[in-house]
């Protein structure tokens, strides 16, 4: 087994262990419950609108106010600490001896941004640099795409994880926060979404060698290029996590999130979608009275067919995989999904009257058997 000191950076300020590192940064937590427990007695104060204004004394929410003011006006006032000729410095400290509640809220709140910053501080003490398998992936090369599953923190490009290392739960949540505040844990994902992961990360691997295929080293634009460049490829796991994301609202029906904008599926009417489905259901017809040996081909694409048109008046993706009669129409329905989710398809289909509206159609399910479906498949993800 490997050690786990191994994950400390040898120049870091602070432990030099990893469960030096632990000690430290649960200090910090109980540190910061014990401060939000103090700060919780001074929220309910200033929040108290019935004891506001019922006296001629000012209230604590009117002291904190004045405070906050005067503090404010000290850190704008460019070293000069005046304001209209007032002392600035010596109004607080006027306050501060007179309004002695304030001065506590305003240290407490000063105690805790100080914790949290330390505790933010933690995990660049934290390195992920010796996280490897024996399967190389250039992808790992500045950064891994990690999920944290039951019991492991799992890179999905190098396959690396943390079961080679004797760690506890605890060390192992450690970890997993400090992966998540370095910006490289999918924590959106479960082991439940894993087969959609491959298939949004072989779609990101895909443009990833198309952007190198495109970039020529002599060209002159080549540094504009690598710039741009390695801006896409920080942006990979927001855009993995965002994909995962509506995943999931879309399998719910949730269509109004206030934190993502997932489009509704519903786009095609009621009446447009039956005028379609009449046109497959009788083309559908007629090739089962053709003698071409493409017949079973065409049947296929027109079963595809149906399902994308299914798809776009806002069926239910996972709903339409549960009512497949047979193996044909789920392999159908698996191509039809995957059809609609690409966005080359969508721009190039006939179904959308201009190219926006088929650009920012959502089309996601984190349904494992048809993402599984689309591994086994082979298919060429674009």
């Amino acid at each position: 087994m490997k050690s786990v000191d191994e994950f400390v950076k040898e120049n870091c300020e602070g432990p030099k262990t990893l469960a030096g590192e632990l000690a430290c940064y649960q200090e910090l937590n109980t540190k910061i419950e014990d401060v939000l427990s103090k700060k919780k007695v001074y929220d309910a104060l200033i929040n108290d609108k019935q004891n506001s204004n019922k006296t001629n004394k000012l209230s604590f929410k009117e002291q904190w106010d004045l405070y906050r003011i005067i503090d404010n006006l000290i850190k704008k006032s460019s070293g000069e600490y005046t304001y209209l000729g007032i002392d600035l410095l010596n109004l607080k400290n006027r306050l501060e001896n007179v309004f002695s509640i304030a001065l506590n809220y305003a240290k407490i709140n000063e105690e805790l941004r100080s914790l949290r910053e330390s505790k933010r501080r933690i995990p660049q003490n934290i390195t992920f640099d010796i996280f490897y398998n024996n399967y190389f992936n250039e992808r790992c090369m500045d950064r891994h795409f990690f999920v944290r599953l039951d019991d492991e923190l799992k890179c999905m490009c190098c396959g690396a994880t943390t079961k080679d290392y004797p760690l506890s739960k605890e060390e192992l949540d450690f970890l997993t926060f400090c992966a998540e505040s370095q910006g490289i844990l999918l924590k959106e994902v479960t082991k439940y979404d894993l087969p959609l992961l491959q298939v949004l990360m072989a779609k990101q691997n895909y443009y990833r060698n198309l952007r190198n295929s495109l970039n020529s080293v002599d060209d002159e634009d080549y540094l504009e290029q690598a710039e741009n460049q390695w801006l896409s490829e920080q942006a990979e796991i927001s855009d993995l996590r965002r994909a995962v994301r509506k995943a999931h609202l879309l399998d719910s029906k949730i269509y109004d999130s206030e934190d993502i904008k997932v489009t509704n599926p519903k786009y095609l009417s009621e009446e447009q979608a039956k005028e379609l489905l009449n046109e497959v259901e009788n083309e559908y017809e007629k090739l089962q009275k053709s003698n071409s040996r493409f017949k079973d081909l065409m049947l296929e694409e027109c079963k595809t067919a149906r399902y994308e048109i299914l798809i776009l008046s806002g069926a239910h993706i996972p709903t339409l995989l549960n009512q497949a009669q047979d193996e044909e129409d789920k392999v159908a329905l698996t191509k039809a999904y995957y059809n609609i989710s690409s966005q080359e398809f969508r721009i190039n289909s006939n179904y959308f009257s201009s190219i926006d509206q088929a650009i920012f159609y959502d089309c996601l399910t984190a349904n494992k058997e048809i993402n599984n479906r689309i591994l086994q498949m082979k298919l060429t993800v674009k």
